[in-house]
This record gives C-alpha cells, sequence and structure tokens, in this order.
C-alpha cells in the first residue's frame, strides 16, 4: 500500500477473508494520523521489502506476462523447452555416473 498514492485507503473497511498476513510490519500507534502512516511506512522501507519479496516477484512476472502476445507467448515455451531439455541432459549423465560408481 502506498499511502502517497492512496491515502483515502486509510478509511476503507477491508474483510478478514481478504486480506493476507506478510512478515513486513511498522510500529504505528492506534488511530494514528496519515502523516504518522506515512513517515512509519518510508522509515521502514516497506516498498523495498515487499518490491524484494518473492509474492511481489510473481506479481510483476504474472502482470509482465498478461501483456504477451502470441509470438511472445512462443518464445517463451521455447526457451522453456530448451531449459527442460538441457535439464534432463545433465540430470541423465549424473544419473548414469551414479550408477557406474555404485
Amino acid at each position: 500500500m502506498d499511502l502517497r498514492i492512496s491515502p483515502a485507503f486509510i478509511d476503507k473497511q477491508i474483510p478478514f477473508k481478504r486480506l493476507a498476513l506478510t512478515p513486513i510490519t511498522i510500529a504505528v500507534p492506534r488511530e494514528a494520523r496519515v502523516k504518522t502512516l506515512t513517515k512509519a511506512f518510508e522509515q521502514g522501507k516497506v516498498l523495498e521489502k515487499w518490491n524484494a519479496s518473492a509474492w511481489a516477484k510473481k506479481l510483476a512476472q504474472k502482470e509482465k506476462r498478461s501483456d504477451f502476445s502470441d509470438f511472445d507467448r512462443f518464445k517463451s515455451m521455447l526457451a522453456k523447452k530448451k531449459k527442460s531439455s538441457l535439464v534432463n541432459k545433465e540430470l541423465a549423465k549424473l544419473k548414469k555416473e551414479k550408477m557406474k560408481s555404485a
């Protein structure tokens, strides 16, 4: 949540079922003002921590992929196939070496 973009979000009620807890926390008093929240938000480097999290990276990747054209999806599929092929070849080599040594 970026308070500079949406200060009205503070007064918004959200059902508990829609909330997801993260390990990112900031210490603020109860009924804190927007200025206090913004200051704590910036001092806690919440956006930096969020952008470094796996969850944020996954959402960014999902957003990026939603803009792919058919050709981009095709290229992505070919890259995945090539990577999978290389991984399987290396795995087969390792298994073969293990069987010889055993």
